[in-house]
């Protein structure tokens, strides 16, 4: 398969520390992609090769190139916009290279309209640094839809947002993925979340891929217990598929070791 994202024995490297090391995996387009794993286990690192912020071993290659910046979106883990623009104007900034000294009509029309999926449209005039943190993650994320890229990653980008975000959030990343064909790669703690809203996953144990496929494929009690250091059930609902309950913590050195895919 040479459509889509491909990972080619990627790893990353901070001076004599090991980040990412021979990580494979691919992952065909028109899917959201939940990117997973405990903390320190490389996802951000992951997400800036990806970005061609951090320099990487091994090569990354979407739809059968390098990955070109004009069909890129990336959001940061932490982002936030401190100059004095407004809402409108940030969510603008996702098409930047386009702009002129006069705004068109259908991109103002296009930017109110991201923003009223949100359910934020009425925070426009707004300006950015007067918003919450979580209502700053929507607009950032709005930028970056404005912007259509056939590659989004998002690091984190529901961890400031209430529950109803959260659902609002994915159920919009949803529609655009089914009316683009384009793939989005989310990093994301919640396992529930990603159980329920991505159509694949890929996992990182200690700067290694644990495993990548289907969440029930991946995700099991035994993984949990090794990759995650808890006790935990996985349940199967009939609405929502899988249901991860933590039921507690693994005793230090009562976890017996899981092998790393290649």
């Amino acid at each position: 398969m040479s459509e889509g994202l491909i990972f080619d024995r990627v790893g990353v490297q901070f001076g004599s520390r090991i980040v990412l090391s021979d990580v494979e995996a691919q992952f065909a387009p028109g899917q959201i992609i939940g990117l997973v794993g405990p903390n320190g286990c490389g996802k951000s690192s992951l997400l800036g090769a990806v970005a061609g912020l951090l320099s990487h071993r091994g090569e990354i290659t979407f739809n059968g190139r390098g990955v070109d910046a004009q069909n890129l979106g990336y959001m940061p883990q932490h982002s936030q916009i401190r100059a004095s623009l407004s809402v409108l104007e940030v969510v603008l900034l996702g098409r930047h290279e386009q702009l002129g000294w006069r705004v068109s009509a259908d991109v103002l029309e296009a930017a109110y309209g991201i923003l009223g999926s949100f359910g934020i449209e009425d925070l426009a005039s707004r300006p950015i640094h007067a918003l919450s943190g979580g209502q700053q993650q929507l607009v950032l994320l709005a930028q970056r839809l404005l912007r259509a890229p056939r590659l989004l990653l998002l690091d984190e980008a529901t961890s400031a947002l209430d529950l109803a975000h959260q659902l609002r959030v994915f159920e919009i990343l949803r529609a655009y993925v089914e009316r683009t064909g384009a793939l989005v790669m989310i990093a994301i703690h919640d396992l529930n979340l990603a159980a329920r809203h991505a159509d694949g996953i890929m996992l990182l144990r200690n700067g290694g891929l644990a495993g990548s496929g289907r969440f029930d494929d991946v995700v099991t009690p035994q993984v949990l217990r090794s990759v995650y250091g808890v006790e935990a059930e996985v349940l199967t609902s009939c609405r929502t598929g899988s249901v991860i309950v933590p039921l507690a913590r693994v005793r230090e050195g009562s976890v017996a070791p899981i092998r790393l895919s290649p």
